[in-house]
C-alpha cells in the first residue's frame, strides 16, 4: 500500500484552509487522533472516497491504515491517466483517449492512430 500514499508537508493549520480537500481531511484526522503535526512535518494519507464530504471517509491517515484499508481506485486511475497524458500527449493521447483505451473502447495501437 506504500505506493498509493500521498505526502505533503504541512505549512498551515487545519483551520487556515478555505476549501475542504484531501489535505484538510488528513489534518482533521490527525487532530481527531490527538496527533500533533508541526509546520514542515510530513503528512501521509490514502484517498479512500474522494467524493465524500466527511473527513473521516474521504482519506485515511497512514497511521490508521492497515492491509484492509480500501482506496478510491477511480481517483488513483484519474491520477494515472493525467500522468500518462503528460508523457503521451505529443503522440495524440489525451486523458480521455487513454481512459477509453483502458476501458477497451478504443484500439490502443499507436501506428493505427497515426495513420488514420
Amino acid at each position: 500500500m506504500k505506493w498509493i500514499l500521498h505526502h505533503f508537508s504541512r505549512t498551515r493549520g487545519c483551520d487556515d484552509y478555505r476549501q475542504f480537500n484531501d489535505r484538510v481531511a488528513a489534518l482533521r484526522q490527525y487532530r481527531q487522533e490527538g496527533i500533533e503535526i508541526e509546520p514542515g512535518q510530513s503528512v501521509r494519507y490514502i484517498i479512500t472516497d474522494h467524493r465524500s464530504k466527511s473527513y473521516q471517509k474521504r482519506v485515511m491517515i497512514h497511521e490508521l491504515a492497515d492491509g484492509d484499508t480500501q482506496y478510491d481506485s477511480a481517483k488513483y486511475c484519474e491520477y494515472l491517466l493525467r500522468a500518462a497524458e503528460s508523457i503521451l500527449l505529443p503522440f495524440g493521447y489525451t486523458e480521455k483517449r487513454l481512459d477509453e483505451i483502458m476501458k477497451g473502447k478504443v484500439q490502443g495501437n499507436l501506428s493505427e492512430y497515426l495513420n488514420s
